[in-house]
Formats: C-alpha cells, structure tokens, sequence
C-alpha cells in the first residue's frame, strides 16, 4: 500500500502529463487552421501581392455581398446573400467578472417578423487571447463555440444557434433556418486581411 508520499507525488505528475496532453491536442486542432489560413491570405494577396481590401458594410459590391470590417484586428467577415434585410451587425455586451474575456465580439442578430419577438443572435463571432482560448478549450461544460480561424496571439472563433428559437412552423422558424449558418460556411465567409496588431 502506498503511503501520503507516494500518493502525493503521483497527482502533480498526473496533472502535469494531462495539461501536456491538453496542450498536444490544441495544437493539432490549431494547426490546420494555421494552414487554412495561410491560403486564404495568399489568395487574397493574388498576383499584386497585396491583400485585397473588402467594402464597407452595407456598400454596394459585384457579388452583393456586405461585408463586416474590423480594423483594429485586421480581419472581415462577407455576410450571406440571405443577410441582405433583417440582420444587423451588434457589439454585445462586455463580459462579466468571472466570464471569458474577449478581444473583439461581434453578434448577428435577425429581426423577426413577428414584431413582438426580440431579436435573436444568428452567429457571434469572437476573437479570444491564444492563452484564453486555450483554458476555454479545455474546459468542462458546454463549448463556447468553434475555432474557425488563427491569427498571431489570437483564436478566431464562431457561436452558432444550438436550436431555433421560433416556433416551429412560424415564418420566422423558417426564415431563421434559412439564414443559419455552418461553421464550414463561417470559416469560408471569414478573411484575416492583415496580420493583427500585437498584444
């Protein structure tokens, strides 16, 4: 039978090994959006070799597409053709003591049509300190959403609805499906334009 020591010194050993393992299995679900990401800004550079600079939200583009900018982080996010009325672009609240706190936070929200009804959020976009990121990761409980992309120091990550919240067969039920988005669809929607700025 082991004895207090022997016990005692296993657990730090333990606890070391799992934050080791933790952090092995950040880095492979990080990597291929390194990857990922790398491609997207050399093909937005094209053959200039300078990155393309997305419209302002709300202005008119070739493929009618608005476009969300954030120029403190360098990065834009093309809404959807199905965007184009009842989805406003919101800043939430900031967070509260002992919530994750993030960088940058933009919410979606589209406007029923039931007049009645507040708004709900279609798609949050976050973007969270690598550090952060990585104890939010780990975490117990329900995820806070997924890494869709990764910039220098910081994770680019996407909240989607968990279920719709109209009732279901109203107009809004449908309209709602009909603008939610996959996180494969953020992850192509979203451009990290420009390196962002440091800590």
């Amino acid at each position: 039978m082991t004895g207090p020591e022997g016990s005692g010194g296993r657990q730090p050993r333990a606890s070391r090994i799992a934050a080791v393992l933790a952090v092995l299995a950040l880095v492979a679900l990080v990597l291929p959006l390194v990857v990922r990401w790398r491609a997207n800004v050399a093909a937005e550079r094209g053959a200039t070799g300078r990155p393309r600079t997305a419209a302002p939200a709300g202005a008119s583009a070739p493929a009618t597409r608005s476009v969300y900018q954030n120029s403190a982080l360098g990065w834009s996010f093309a809404w959807p053709d199905s965007w184009a009325t009842r989805v406003r672009a919101v800043t939430p609240r900031p967070p509260r003591p002992g919530e994750p706190r993030w960088r940058e936070a933009v919410e979606f929200t589209y406007a029923p049509l039931d007049t009645a009804t507040l708004p709900q959020v279609l798609l949050r976009l976050s973007v969270y300190d690598d550090t952060v990121w990585i104890r939010l990761s780990t975490a117990e409980g329900p995820p806070v959403g997924d890494a869709v992309a990764v910039g220098r120091h910081f994770i680019y990550v996407a909240s989607l609805p968990q279920s719709n919240p109209f009732a279901p067969g109203s107009p809004d039920a449908a309209q709602f499906d009909r603008m939610t988005m996959t996180v494969d669809g953020v992850r192509q929607a979203l451009t990290l334009a420009a390196a962002p700025a440091g800590r």
